[in-house]
């Protein structure tokens, strides 16, 4: 079941990030009728976005290695469990094919930029308390989104709520 989540985590904020609003409950649930209804109609387009999260997860995992993907640098290790919030910005990002190549192609950056985004306060509030809200979720991804591009050599731009 947690992988069905992290899909449909993966599906609201690849469709709607910029439309959130705080209500992490209705946005999923909105969301999952939403692909329900739209199957038919949008079928192609919704197994692409599909595609897109497994190309996004494969690269997570390059680029962090299977035991360190989408988990939280506690500033000595990463932690074992796997940490939602960390998954929605990673797994979103990588979805971009220009950002996914970039990343893999400077992974070590990456992952040392994901260590120090993990240092700064905010970001790890919006990891770690008060991960559903608004601000929380806006933080998380400009904070992430410009680590990211640090690493990578590139100014990226995500639309935030």
């Amino acid at each position: 079941m947690r992988d069905v989540e992290l899909l449909v985590r993966f599906y609201a904020f690849h469709l709607h990030l910029p439309q959130y609003r705080g209500n992490l409950k209705k946005f999923l649930d909105d969301t999952c009728d939403e692909l329900n209804k739209a199957w038919k109609s949008q079928q192609a387009k919704l197994e692409q976005i599909a595609a897109d999260f497994e190309q996004s997860t494969q690269a997570a995992m390059k680029i962090f290695g299977a035991a360190h993907v989408f988990r939280k640098w506690d500033q000595t290790q990463f932690e074992e469990r796997l940490n939602r919030a960390v998954f929605d910005v990673v797994a979103y990002s990588l979805a971009d094919p220009a950002i996914r190549q970039a990343a893999v192609s400077h992974k070590d950056d990456v992952v040392k930029a994901f260590k120090a985004v993990c240092l700064d306060t905010e970001f790890r509030a919006a990891i770690e308390s008060t991960t559903k809200s608004k601000k929380a979720v806006r933080d998380r991804f400009s904070k992430w989104y410009q680590a990211l591009g640090g690493a990578v050599g590139q100014n990226l731009h995500v639309a935030l709520p």
